[in-house]
């Protein structure tokens, strides 16, 4: 008897999909808008000369390198349906009161309802997130302003994902930048025929729905991106210099609903359910460059969490002040793991 549960849903309601909207910016090298969303594998995408999507992978990577994490591979599938979106926003939306990650039908450039479709209708099948920034003149600047919003951040350090896609369009100074996470592995099974294989299956992991992938093989896929993944995510990550000293409080959903004002840039850590079971919270603390340890802080967890986005291997603290530019600070961490005691001592300098 095979045993099988809708993959795709449950994917859905634990994903976090989320909008960034980050003011300031101005207008990006425009780049051609010109795709025929009708074609699935031969769309070619057209980059601004002076600010390549390569070179903002390029600068993803550093970061998740910094933190010990595996690198991103370039995939243009996903790069496509990352275009795809951003067209339906701006040619759609422009005027920047709608946006986000769903789609309707029968309006221009539509390729899918949500983000999971869109990419399934490039013809590829391991979906792993979204993200969407606005208001940028760089991808680079798109990928800084996303690592200082919280949910968006877990995003793009996701410890499932090793390929990612991403691309933008600029209609009269409006900017829509998107990015499309992916698991290769995921990919791969969607490939193949399980009809003969025992046991309990997933359906909706794949573009047909109906496909059943043996839940062993699935995991198994899964799980093994993670597993290249160190115990616990720093970021800022240790020694890191030139980081943003503030977060803009523009994140949808809003991590701090009662805070209208600028903060400082959260720090978070994140321990890997792939190699860590249980984890709590003893103290997390960060120190100015005399040593003062900053008490106007504010630390979210699965429980504290506003919009329930977190996980329980999820940590950030937020200071409720910005924090000085190019200044150097420390940060003390203290956890329970698995029984043993975590702690982690390290620093970072912000950009002047």
């Amino acid at each position: 008897m095979h045993i099988h549960s809708s993959f795709k849903h449950l994917f859905l309601s634990l994903i976090t999909l989320i909008f960034f909207s980050a003011c300031g910016g101005g207008s990006s090298s425009s780049s051609d808008t010109s795709v025929d969303v009708s074609s699935r594998n031969t769309m070619a995408v057209q980059l601004p000369e002076d600010d390549s999507w390569s070179a903002a992978v390029e600068h993803l990577n550093e970061i998740r390198s910094g933190m010990g994490m595996i690198e991103l591979q370039d995939n243009e599938l996903l790069s496509i349906a990352a275009k795809n979106h951003s067209l339906f926003l701006t040619e759609n939306y422009g005027d920047g009161i709608h946006y986000g990650h769903n789609e309707v039908a029968g309006l221009s450039h539509f390729t899918g309802v949500d983000a999971w479709d869109r990419v399934a209708y490039m013809g590829y099948e391991g979906f792993d997130g979204e993200n969407i920034s606005s208001g940028r003149d760089t991808y680079k600047a798109a990928i800084d302003s996303l690592m200082t919003a919280i949910y968006h951040r877990f995003g793009l350090l996701s410890l499932t994902a090793n390929e990612i896609g991403g691309d933008m369009t600029d209609v009269d100074g409006y900017e829509i930048y998107v990015t499309e996470s992916g698991n290769s592995r995921i990919d791969d099974i969607c490939a193949e025929d399980y009809t003969e294989y025992p046991g309990i299956y997933y359906s909706g992991v794949c573009t047909d729905a109906n496909k059943l992938i043996p839940a062993e093989v699935f995991l198994t896929a899964w799980y093994a991106t993670a597993a290249q993944n160190p115990v616990a995510m720093l970021y800022p990550y240790e020694d890191q210099i030139g980081v943003s000293a503030i977060f803009e409080n523009h994140e949808t959903p809003d991590p701090l609903p009662d805070i209208t004002a600028y903060t400082g840039n959260p720090i978070s850590i994140v321990f890997n359910e792939y190699h860590v079971e249980d984890v709590s919270m003893v103290s997390f603390k960060i120190y100015d460059i005399d040593g003062i340890e900053i008490t106007n802080t504010r630390i979210l967890t699965q429980e504290s969490d506003p919009n329930h986005r977190f996980s329980t291997h999820q940590y950030a603290m937020f200071p409720l002040d910005p924090l000085t530019t190019g200044t150097t600070y420390s940060v003390e961490a203290s956890f329970i793991v698995d029984g043993e005691a975590w702690e982690k001592n390290w620093s970072f300098t912000t950009a002047n």
